[in-house]
């Protein structure tokens, strides 16, 4: 085994292991079409821009995008529930704006 390939054979499948266990069935296509766009952007931005070793801009460029891709994971599941618990409680305590009160 070469040593340029080590970052590819470690990250590839701890992120799958992540990956399954992060992401629901439903949607798991668009999750994964995500990260990896965003793991090309950054290893673009990486290699080109800043001028890194093509190695660590693997490497950094698939932290990068499992941390983005699972960050926007959590912050869309997280605002659905918000939402589903919101419309729930607004169910059940039907505001009273119909009524007026006599104030003389």
């Amino acid at each position: 085994m070469r040593s340029g390939h080590w970052p590819n054979n470690f990250a590839g499948p701890l992120h799958t292991c992540f990956f399954f266990l992060a992401v629901s069935k439903s949607y798991m296509w668009a999750y994964a079409s995500f990260q990896f766009a965003i793991v090309i952007l950054f290893a673009h931005i990486f290699c080109t821009v800043l001028n890194v070793n093509a190695i660590l801009s693997v490497l950094l460029s698939s932290f990068t995008g499992f941390g983005i891709a699972i960050s926007t994971n959590s912050l869309l599941v997280e605002y659905l529930r918000w939402r589903t618990s919101r419309r729930h409680s607004s169910h059940q305590h039907p505001n009273v704006s119909g009524s007026t009160m006599n104030t003389t």
